[in-house]
């Protein structure tokens, strides 16, 4: 594959990303908070990154979750939302991403399924995190013998891997169970595990790509330039262990001392076009396989929004970015935007038409509302769109479609707005300290 060559000026700098931590705000005026004794349950909210998202010692403690506006997860414990973030591999697969997620809240060491590893080439074991959990207490049962459950809020790619991860807990893997393995992980022992059935009060999904990634048709793609830069922005700057970890290291790739980004992207590009990586699932094809065995749960709230940063523009109808920080037309994230919005493809399986054009700057908005290819002769997940003002109590085992975020980009969305240009339309935690207080008023 022909790399894309970029240079350091072209991008973000890292002085950019220190400055920020001098910023930040806490929740305007207009929250008013839920009054805690009319919370009908407190389970803890888990954070689920997207990809190429980060933990808090990397990138110099800049937070996935806050952004320019500071630490998301502290601004919810302030209003005692208990509130802890996952981390798992920025472009692991949705399979990998699942297994990690478990591993890193109970505290065990990564066991991605021998049938898995044999499958795709690389080894049972990731990493260990024993001792070290965030949640060890997960799905034990608390002092009134009730299970202790989470809520998930995932953004992006972190969507598609929070079903992953409630799907395998539900049902395990059948794959997994028959391939003789010692030591079967709880994840994938499914219907024969009352240790796993039950945890997850509810999943929220923002900007995530159900359906998939209309400009990453199939795998071959590459990696998208806007992620491509991060590595090249600072080659032969720092030192990879200080700011940045690819975290692979089922596939026997550990950053090594004094090594580069470039020189570290370099060892992992070869596994860019396998089938065991982001952009397989990611692509249309790779959605509509997941979507074919990655259910709706019965017993689990469902609920997704959209973001849109793109416009109408021309006698086509084309969209095109919208003219701010991160989707801007010469920015990082201008040519996909630009690409999604007027990408047409007429034949084939999956036709994309102008109803695939608008779009966050990352992902297509008619992606994001659930899922709905699939795989002929099955029926698609049902989504509901849902407005709380109007309809009673959601349901379980639907979409609760809460509709599109308009004038909010893919990274808005999680605060990486530095200059405020979205202050007036879109109040980062506003919107997470309501949705915190709304599920936490979900009913049993």
């Amino acid at each position: 594959m022909t790399k894309t060559k970029l240079t350091k000026t072209n991008f973000l700098p890292i002085s950019v990303l220190a400055l920020s931590m001098l910023t930040g705000c806490g929740a305007k005026d207009g929250y008013e908070p839920l009054p805690e004794e009319t919370r009908l349950n407190d389970y803890p909210i888990v954070l689920l990154h997207g990809g190429g998202g980060w933990g808090d010692k990397e990138l110099f403690g800049f937070k996935y979750w806050g952004g320019f506006k500071g630490n998301l997860e502290k601004e919810l414990e302030k209003y005692n939302h208990d509130t802890r973030t996952v981390l798992t591999g920025p472009f692991s697969s949705y399979w990998d991403r699942a297994c990690e997620f478990y591993a890193f809240i109970k505290g065990t060491k990564v066991d991605y399924g021998q049938a898995h590893a044999d499958k795709f080439g690389h080894t049972r074991f990731g990493t260990d995190y024993t001792g070290q959990g965030i949640y060890e207490e997960w799905g034990e049962l608390d002092s009134k013998g009730e299970k202790r459950k989470v809520h998930i809020i995932a953004h992006s790619f972190g969507g598609p891997a929070a079903r992953t991860v409630v799907q395998l807990l539900e049902h395990g893997s059948p794959e997994e169970q028959s391939a003789g393995q010692p030591n079967l992980s709880p994840l994938f022992a499914g219907d024969d595990s009352p240790e796993t059935r039950d945890l997850v009060k509810s999943v929220v999904t923002i900007s995530a790509p159900h359906d998939g990634l209309s400009y990453i048709m199939d795998v071959g793609a590459g990696l998208p330039t806007f992620l491509l830069a991060f590595f090249y922005a600072t080659d032969n700057i720092i030192p990879i262990d200080w700011i940045y970890d690819l975290k692979m290291v089922q596939w026997g790739l550990h950053p090594e001392n004094k090594e580069t980004l470039a020189d570290y992207y370099d060892r992992v590009e070869e596994l860019v076009n396998h089938d065991d990586f982001a952009l397989k699932d990611v692509s249309i094809y790779g959605a509509k396989e997941l979507n074919s065995w990655v259910r709706t749960q019965p017993n689990v709230y469902h609920f997704s929004y959209a973001t849109s940063a793109s416009q109408p523009e021309g006698d086509e109808g084309f969209h095109v970015p919208e003219k701010h920080i991160f989707t801007t037309r010469n920015g990082p994230m201008g040519a996909a935007s630009t690409h999604m919005g007027s990408l047409t493809i007429n034949e084939g399986p999956i036709i994309i038409d102008e109803t695939w054009w608008p779009n966050d700057g990352g992902v297509n908005v008619i992606s994001q509302n659930g899922p709905k290819l699939i795989n002929d002769g099955l029926i698609p997940d049902v989504i509901v769109n849902y407005d709380p003002d109007t309809m009673g109590p959601p349901e379980k085992g639907v979409w609760n479609y809460r509709g599109v975020l308009d004038h909010v980009d893919h990274f808005d969305v999680i605060g990486f707005d530095p200059v405020g240009e979205r202050s007036d339309e879109f109040e980062l935690f506003d919107f997470y300290l309501e949705l915190a207080d709304e599920l936490k008023r979900l009913p049993e």
